[in-house]
């Protein structure tokens, strides 16, 4: 992720500690650094190489698009080069998008592919995704 994106989640945990730490907006702030960066040349978006102030982001990074090019960064930065292994990890990641979709609005359905990709949330497969009532 930009260091941007880090920051607005550190900012928004923060926020949740001043009003007793509040979980779902923790969870919210874990779910906003996990989203996908646009990319305009079709390529995978470097990660962001710095760390979050907050331990409760520790190990979360943003993920790529499935349709962007996997083994290829911006700036055509080759796999193991800086930026294309997220902060914190020694190897890269594989697939560099390899997330799941959940759905987080009354409109999904099971059918994956009708699903609106601005309400389609992306969760790491090595994670369970937060249930917020």
């Amino acid at each position: 992720m930009f260091p941007r994106a880090v920051d607005a989640a550190d900012k928004m945990i923060d926020l949740a500690k001043t009003l007793n730490n509040d979980a779902d907006m923790i969870a919210l702030a874990k779910i906003f650094v996990q989203q996908p960066l646009d990319s305009s040349d079709s390529l995978a978006v470097p990660y962001c190489q710095k760390a979050p102030q907050n331990t409760e982001l520790k190990g979360f990074y943003h993920c790529q698009f499935q349709g962007a090019t996997q083994n290829t960064f911006t700036g055509n930065l080759p796999v193991g080069d800086t930026g294309t292994v997220p902060y914190g990890l020694t190897a890269a990641v594989n697939p560099a998008g390899g997330w799941y979709v959940i759905c987080v609005s009354l409109y999904c359905n099971e059918n994956v592919d009708d699903w609106p990709l601005d309400i389609a949330l992306l969760i790491p497969p090595d994670r369970s995704p937060t249930v917020l009532n």
